[in-house]
């Protein structure tokens, strides 16, 4: 057993922060192993309000896009310093608004409270990977948001509702305009790496 760090040597660095290798990649035999895995065992790596919507045991196949994670850097640090904390919290609560008004609406928790702490798990995610303090990393461990989202079945056309859906919230915040192609080409890229499903891919 190793013996246990100090705060210091466990605080995530500015480079695991901002990899986007960290945050999203997940090898194939992990994304294998979690298919199988009982709920009772996942239910550490997922929220209760995502555990509900779980099966006992997930059996299907996993399709792994050709596109890879995201390439290049994530959204940077001059935009949370644009709309800050509350601003990407504003930013996250709205997006699940159309979310919960969009034919996906199923996927998502509908509890206020569930609804919420949902939005603000996201918002600690976007907070963390744009350089700002790492939220996400400190209440729920290493991010690596391709496996979390295994236990959810995301074809092609669910991606791109989820995409239209943040696109609307960008433009309800308002959202900068002159940084608007840098977060949505980084979206686009992110959202493509959680398909794991070919049901309905062209």
């Amino acid at each position: 057993m190793q013996p246990d760090r100090s705060p210091a040597e466990s605080a995530p660095t500015r480079k695991s922060v901002r990899s986007n290798a960290d945050f999203m990649t997940e090898d194939q035999d992990s994304q294998r192993h979690l298919a199988h895995k009982p709920l009772y065992l996942m239910q550490r790596s997922i929220d209760i309000a995502e555990a509900r919507k779980i099966p006992t045991y997930i059996m299907r196949d996993f399709h792994t896009p050709s596109s890879g994670p995201p390439a290049g850097n994530p959204p940077g640090p001059h935009i949370l310093q644009k709309i800050g904390e509350e601003g990407v919290r504003q930013l996250l609560r709205l997006h699940y608004n159309h979310l919960l008004k969009s034919s996906i609406a199923h996927m998502f928790p509908t509890e206020p409270d569930a609804v919420e702490f949902a939005a603000q798990k996201n918002a600690d995610f976007f907070i963390q990977l744009m350089g700002g303090t790492p939220h996400f990393s400190t209440k729920h461990g290493p991010p690596r948001m391709r496996a979390r989202h295994m236990p959810f079945e995301i074809t092609d056309r669910a991606k791109d509702v989820w995409l239209d859906c943040f696109f609307r919230a960008m433009d309800d915040l308002p959202f900068p305009e002159e940084d608007r192609e840098e977060f949505k080409a980084f979206l686009v890229s992110f959202a493509g790496w959680m398909v794991n499903s070919a049901k309905d891919s062209v």
